[in-house]
């Protein structure tokens, strides 16, 4: 019997809906893994799940912080990790919905930093780096070092981009097998046919800006910092320039259309990583396959 049901993909594929219909049918209860759904407020933007279309079934890790505030992969996986934990207690089966692909593979894989002693030179380096610089300059040096590794940590996780660097440099080793698997999980990922999911990812971008995105925005700007972490994913920067008055609005829709596609696409590269799980292509066959899984 597996501990749990991940279902991810890229945005649009139908994740949200996929993971609801499996919880209704198994006993489930939903852990949300996405990095943008957990900002209180953020709700055209992230494309959050509203309570009529959870459709009773319990989730998790949504509208959990402030927008001014931070969160990294490692707190995603303390919280899941817990999640996972009251979900068993209860008799019901936890379920992984999202897109942030780091987090799922965090929370899943055999992954994690050797225990190599503190270098406060090195680490006070890439703080003033970070200060001076920003978290994609550092990120950028922790690539140079060891790409794969920097591609399973986020750039605002400057804890751990930090910590790599200081262990890289100190001459330690960070432990990574990706093969190894936490958890018995039953990882279904969507892949969709890419014409179909850019029409998906067109017609919501539409969707959301006829529902308010913009009013939002403009809400939410009164009282987040423009460079916020909240702030730095796609869906609301996109239209500061129009709101700035420097951009219209056609062409900031169009730029926020073009970089969620090619955030899609970056998603499902990033997915075909996880070597234990089953790829399909649409919602329907996902839920095939899980209840065929599933029942084995």
């Amino acid at each position: 019997m597996y501990d749990l049901i991940v279902i991810a993909g890229p945005t649009a594929s139908g994740k949200s809906e996929l993971g609801i219909k499996v919880a209704k049918q198994i006993n489930g209860e939903i852990i949300s893994a996405d990095s943008m759904q957990i900002y209180k407020y953020l709700d055209i933007g992230t494309a959050k799940i509203t309570n009529d279309e959870m459709q009773g079934i319990k989730h998790y890790n949504i509208d959990v912080i402030e927008p001014t505030d931070s969160y990294t992969v490692d707190d995603f996986v303390k919280s899941a990790n817990t999640y996972i934990d009251n979900i068993k207690s209860k008799g019901k089966v936890p379920i992984i919905v999202g897109g942030t692909g780091m987090y799922i593979k965090a929370l899943l894989y055999d992954y994690n930093f050797a225990k190599t002693n503190k270098n406060d030179t090195i680490r006070q380096k890439y703080q003033q780096l970070l200060e001076q610089y920003g978290n994609e300059y550092v990120h950028n040096i922790l690539k140079g070092y060891d790409e794969q590794l920097a591609n399973t940590i986020h750039p605002n996780a400057t804890k751990r981009v930090v910590r790599a660097l200081e262990i890289i440099e100190s001459g330690g080793k960070i432990n990574q097998n990706q093969n190894t698997l936490k958890y018995n999980a039953l990882i279904i990922i969507i892949n969709p046919n890419r014409d179909e999911l850019y029409k998906k990812i067109n017609m919501r971008v539409d969707k959301m800006i006829e529902s308010g995105l913009i009013d939002e925005t403009k809400k939410v700007l009164k009282f987040v910092p423009r460079n916020s972490q909240s702030m730095s994913a796609i869906g609301y920067k996109e239209l500061f320039p129009y709101i700035d008055g420097i951009k219209t609005l056609d062409e900031c829709v169009e730029k926020l259309k073009q970089l969620t596609r090619n955030y899609a696409k970056r998603q499902i590269t990033y997915f075909k990583s996880f070597q234990t799980a089953i790829f399909v292509t649409t919602a329907d066959e996902g839920y095939k396959r899980i209840i065929e899984e599933y029942g084995k």
